[in-house]
């Protein structure tokens, strides 16, 4: 539903709501259409008309559900008084009555709601001063404010004459409370409006005035949005009153306060914990307005969240939480942590349905048979195969495991038989100079190592901030999931050595290392195991940058020291008196656009960059950034469509897509890429900028993707900054 139930005038009710496959109407309460779900949108019912959208028009529907004034608007507000403002013209206002009628004459530019005492704020132009309008469009109270803000039901309304000068006033235009704070706040529903009176936020010279200009909560860094009849949460323990702070004894977190007066809840059982033993399970419960806490009942396991991990919001005017259910259903409990409804999935011959039962298991409705019912996933205590990357579940990790040793050997045999990196180019290693042979060594130790993330959570500064608790139920997460992969490996591996030598190994990394003999042995091994070997590890990594948090568990698959030495001295006896250093560096770079990640930045010269640029496009995002220039850039779009078409997304600039455009605008191909990548994104989250153009960002974009776990290989390289860099954790 998108507004709650109001008696229709004919016994029944009627409320707004928007139909699963799309579309909106009005539903009554036994969930029935009473106006077919054929309009885009449907809003609360206010002073007996709800305002809807047909045909990208606005209408206003009567209780009955019958249409008050046609969809013929481009917009408007809801009735208050008798009365809506309507759009007329782009910041355009006038006034209509509940018969679509204009009331009087007059256009605003700002047109407020009509209160209690029948006076709506109102202002001409842009650039005139405010004032408060009757119902009969006379000026109530002349214009004389720069800011007029409605009043509450005590008769009292904000209003400021410049900066920082804001104070209140009556119904006549008398003040209540001179022009003297840097800014006050609407009323909320319980009469209090928030303020602020020092010279800045820092001062925390805040609090809440009534109507009476009587103050409250000194100090209350919250505005009145947070405030639920004259209760505030102040942070995961303490709620504010005009009486003090209370903290429930044994809840470590509370949540916000909802509409209908209560909170969730939970206690950790920080005094049943035992060190080395796992963490006995949370207890999650109800706190209501009066600080009383009532724990859920057993089944009730976490409360439902939407996809970005706050609690996902009851239908309105309906006073539950809804829980996840240890039977394959969700439980709406009541402000007493009671089971008043129950929502289950259910299966019969045709398919898939969802039933609803009451607390006495009476069923009361149930949804049409179809499809098969996906239930959402737990957050706080989530299930392993939502934290897998690259996996769909833990029983995927032998399998995947043995595809990395398998292609492991592939390279390194390929590389020892004939001197090649890759599926289509070889080379051999110079062995006269010993520094630039360390440093080839290193690249060809890269290009043999397979590594993999398989387990990932990411925790954003939000999420981390509001749920303090939640980095710590991750990083015990990852911890039973690294377990169950090192049990799973051993059973497949036999016992781990935690002393791997595998090549390319990073220093201080503490690794779960399993040893295996190669399918084939290399030439010139004989029978010395150590040179037939292959490593494959298991490792943590994790962070903590700008208030989010993040772990990973990797799996990495690496020739032994011994056997990349071996292999190496294999490549170098081959008979190719052809190829050279540089035909093993070039042949490197080209074969792939990532191939230049082989080398050492200082390795890559100008020379190297070109060849990598010219034999794949897509290998700019991946040369130094010294040799990302504008002249590199314009080469690869005029050399043909199909560079231009393979160039990164973040290396377009705005003179390089305005250059593209006007030489292929008119391949079909290419527009179509255009388009796509011309498309903002539509949420944000680690892939939002993987497929659009670096020309059209902006640094707020930019830091708002990173903050959303981006990668900074995302970001292009002239709107990368230090606090990029600091945000994304480096």
């Amino acid at each position: 539903m998108s507004g709650g139930f109001r008696d229709d005038g004919k016994g029944g009710l009627i409320a707004p709501a928007s139909a699963i496959g799309g579309g909106a109407g009005y539903i009554d309460a036994g969930g029935r259409w009473v106006v077919a779900p054929e309009l885009e949108r449907t809003h609360p019912f206010y002073d007996g008309l709800s305002p809807f959208r047909k045909d990208a028009l606005l209408g206003y529907m009567h209780v009955d559900g019958t249409i008050a004034v046609a969809p013929r608007l481009t917009g408007g507000r809801h009735f208050h008084g008798g009365l809506a403002a309507v759009l007329v013209a782009p910041d355009t206002f006038r006034y209509i009555d509940k018969h679509g009628e204009f009331a009087f004459d007059g256009e605003f530019c700002e047109a407020g709601d009509f209160g209690e005492n029948g006076l709506a704020a109102a202002r001409i132009g842009k650039r005139d001063q405010a004032g408060y309008l009757n119902k009969q469009g006379g000026w109530a109270i002349a214009p004389r404010f720069v800011k007029a803000l409605r009043f509450c039901a005590d008769g009292a309304a904000p209003v400021s004459v410049g900066e920082n000068q804001y104070g209140l006033i009556d119904p006549s235009g008398a003040w209540i409370v001179q022009p003297g704070y840097r800014f006050i706040d609407d009323f909320n529903a319980g009469g209090l409006a928030f303020f602020g009176h020092g010279e800045s936020s820092w001062d925390y010279d805040t609090g809440f005035l009534d109507a009476r200009g009587d103050r409250f909560f000194p100090g209350a860094p919250t505005g009145c949005n947070e405030m639920v009849d004259g209760v505030i949460r102040e942070s995961d323990y303490y709620y504010v009153t005009r009486h003090g702070k209370f903290h429930v004894d044994g809840m470590d977190w509370g949540g916000e306060i909802n509409e209908h007066g209560f909170a969730l809840g939970r206690t950790a059982h920080e005094d049943q914990r035992i060190e080395g033993q796992p963490n006995p399970p949370a207890t999650w419960g109800i706190l209501d307005i009066e600080g009383e806490f009532v724990a859920v009942p057993a089944n009730a396991l976490e409360p439902l969240t939407d996809d970005g991990g706050m609690f996902e919001e009851t239908e309105t005017d309906t006073p539950l939480a809804v829980f996840f259910g240890d039977d394959d259903d969700l439980l709406m409990l009541d402000r007493e942590a009671r089971i008043a409804y129950r929502l289950r999935r259910e299966s019969c011959a045709e398919g898939q349905y969802a039933a609803l039962y009451d607390a006495e298991a009476r069923l009361l409705w149930t949804s049409p048979v179809g499809a098969p019912i996906a239930l959402p996933e737990r957050f706080f205590v989530a299930p392993p195969h939502t934290l897998m990357d690259k996996l769909p579940s833990p029983d995927a990790l032998i399998d995947f495991a043995k595809a990395m040793l398998l292609d492991t050997e592939r390279k390194l045999q390929l590389f020892a038989l004939e001197g090649q990196v890759d599926d289509e180019n070889e080379g051999e290693d110079d062995e006269d100079d010993e520094d630039q042979d360390e440093d080839d060594d290193a690249a060809i130790a890269r290009y043999l190592t397979s590594r993999s993330r398989i387990v990932r959570f990411y925790l954003n500064e939000e999420l981390v901030g509001y749920y303090q608790f939640l980095a710590e139920e991750r990083s015990a997460l990852l911890q039973r999931i690294k377990e169950d992969c090192v049990a799973r490996l051993s059973a497949q591996f036999g016992p781990p050595d935690n002393e791997p030598d595998f090549a390319g190994q990073p220093h201080n990394t503490w690794y779960y290392a399993w040893q295996l003999s190669l399918d084939t042995p290399l030439p010139g091994a004989g029978g010395a195991p150590e040179a037939n070997r292959l490593w494959l590890a298991l490792n943590w990594s994790g962070d903590t940058g700008d208030g989010d948090e993040w772990g990973d568990l990797w799996l990495t698959c690496a020739p032994s020291l011994a056997t990349l030495e071996l292999a190496i001295e294999a490549a170098s006896s081959l008979d190719d008196d052809d190829d050279d250093d540089d035909d093993v560096l070039l042949r490197l770079v080209t074969g792939s656009p990532d191939g230049i990640l082989a080398l050492a930045e200082d390795q890559v010269t100008a020379a190297l960059a070109d060849a990598a640029a010219l034999a794949n496009a897509a290998a700019l995002a991946h040369l130094p950034a010294r040799y990302q220039t504008s002249a590199r850039l314009e080469a690869l779009i005029r050399k043909n469509v199909h560079s231009a078409y393979q160039i990164p997304a973040v290396c377009m600039s705005a003179e390089g897509l305005a250059l593209t455009r006007s030489l292929y605008g008119r391949d079909k191909r290419w527009s179509r890429l255009d388009a796509q990548r011309s498309t903002p994104p539509e949420r944000w989250d680690a892939h939002s900028l993987a497929g659009y153009w670096g020309a059209l960002l902006d640094a707020a974009a930019c830091e708002r993707a990173v903050r959303a776990g981006a990668p900074l290989s995302s970001i292009p390289l002239w709107l990368r900054t230090p606090a990029l860099d600091a945000i994304a954790g480096r």
